[in-house]
């Protein structure tokens, strides 16, 4: 147990439609991370998919999380 652990850190799983390629996937994971409390981000595009892996303590803002992708131009399913 370190001085610094505030719990685990929760990892959420977002669809994600219209990436087609490694850039998308590159745009969606960096408009993530810049939600604040997100640790690290990464997207799939064959899987439609991206994940996002909060920092300790704090919890997924889905809302924000879908606004990001959406500002990215890509399509958030809820």
């Amino acid at each position: 147990m370190g001085l610094f652990n505030r719990g685990p850190e929760e990892t959420v799983k977002l669809k994600v439609q219209g990436m087609s390629c490694g850039h998308c996937e590159m745009r969606v994971a960096g408009a993530l991370k810049e939600v604040d409390g997100v640790k690290d981000a990464s997207a799939d595009h064959q899987a439609a998919q991206a994940t996002v892996t909060m920092k300790a303590g704090k919890t997924a803002d889905r809302a924000k999380l879908a606004a990001a992708v959406k500002a990215a131009g890509y399509e958030p399913e809820e």
